[in-house]
């Protein structure tokens, strides 16, 4: 390693010392993740291109910058599940989400995910939302 990159290095490991708040920032940076509000920006767009106008959407938000969910009402959604399904497959596939797989009914909770390319998509139906949690995959 050359001093200058050890320089580099020792400067942003003092940067996330003094400024902790930023530090996943930083790595993010460092990893070539995008920023959490290029995340934001993404999920946004994708949101929109999926068109989902059949449901009322309830919330929009971005937590832990990890994670940007759009919650929608829909009554009885696990019980649903099908319904849903119909839905919302078609409108993943136009956009170029590959389905991965559905997780079976735990705590009144089903789970279906979605990629495409780095990142990917739960859709969790509750008793009465249907939460679409996307996340980009760093691994």
């Amino acid at each position: 390693m050359t001093n200058n990159n050890k320089i580099i290095i020792a400067v942003l490991l003092l940067f996330c010392f003094f400024f902790p708040n930023y530090q996943k920032d930083i790595i993010n940076f460092i990893g070539g993740k995008p920023s959490v509000s290029e995340q934001e920006n993404l999920f946004a767009e994708e949101i929109k291109k999926l068109d989902i106008h059949e449901i009322k959407e309830l919330k929009r938000k971005f937590f832990k910058k990890t994670y940007y969910v759009v919650s929608y009402e829909y009554p009885n959604a696990v019980e649903n599940k099908e319904s849903i399904k119909k839905l919302l497959f078609p409108k993943f596939n136009k956009n170029k989400w590959s389905y991965i797989n559905e997780r079976p009914k735990v705590s009144d909770t089903v789970v279906i995910r979605f990629i495409k390319k780095e990142y990917s998509c739960e859709v969790r139906l509750y008793k009465n939302i249907i939460d679409l949690s996307f996340v980009y995959d760093d691994y």
